[in-house]
């Protein structure tokens, strides 16, 4: 060819390249984190497998009994939906067997278990806890759209006698999170239990809070705005 009207005069240098990226979808099914010969052996191992290509069928991780000390970020999964759900859950089915706890630094890290856009999940019969004093002690966040998950079960434990804003066992309050579910739980601490706030421009939906039972709160048990359909 004559690339520019003229012969290359280098044509050893014309080069092509193809890039073929392989990708294993996980497979529904049931998975360990953590202990001797388990499939992952954190949380961050487990959700980076799903991360990468996504799920293809429902996907339950049991987790063995242990201490995690980690923050627990689940992003959006490809291919999780009402049928394909991810649940991570105590492998004994007892909350005090399994503890994820965080100790937050500061505002931008102020969470244990995170999720962040994710939907369709399920936290279960866990005990999820802060280990900060004082402040930053919101538990589990719900931010960027999280939508139809659902958090079962666990002890959930923030701050003990405090006075702070910033201690929070579930959060939701700078995005538009819907449709998810919160039942059977021990909320324990903080300056609000559950916290669930949209704008007016921009109300949720469908959210549920249910059969909890929330101990040691400072200033409110629940407190909710903006939400249609909403059942307490």
């Amino acid at each position: 060819s004559l690339p520019n009207g003229q012969a290359d005069p280098m044509p050893m240098n014309d080069t092509m390249t193809s890039v073929i990226i392989i990708c294993d979808i996980m497979a529904g099914g049931t998975y360990t984190i953590g202990g001797t010969g388990s499939d992952y052996a954190s949380f961050a191992a487990a959700i980076t497998a799903m991360t990468g290509c996504g799920i293809g069928g429902p996907v339950i991780f049991s987790v063995q009994p242990g201490t995690y000390t980690a923050q627990v970020n689940i992003p959006a999964i490809a291919g999780a939906s009402a049928t394909n759900t991810i649940t991570f859950q105590s492998s004994t089915g007892i909350p005090a067997d399994v503890t994820v706890t965080y100790t937050a630094t500061g505002t931008a890290d102020n969470w244990v278990i995170r999720l962040d856009g994710a939907d369709y999940v399920t936290l279960k019969n866990m005990t999820i806890k802060s280990a900060a004093t004082g402040s930053n002690g919101r538990v589990i966040e719900l931010i960027n759209g999280a939508n139809y998950n659902t958090i079962e079960g666990n002890v959930i434990e923030s701050v003990p006698n405090t006075t702070t804003s910033t201690t929070v066992g579930i959060y939701s309050g700078s995005t538009t999170d819907e449709y998810n579910v919160i039942t059977g739980n021990t909320i324990r601490y903080g300056y609000y239990s559950i916290y669930i706030i949209a704008t007016s421009g921009s109300p949720e939906n469908g959210n549920i809070i249910e059969d909890n039972t929330l101990e040691a709160w400072y200033y409110y048990a629940v407190y909710q705005q903006y939400q249609y359909d909403h059942i307490i």
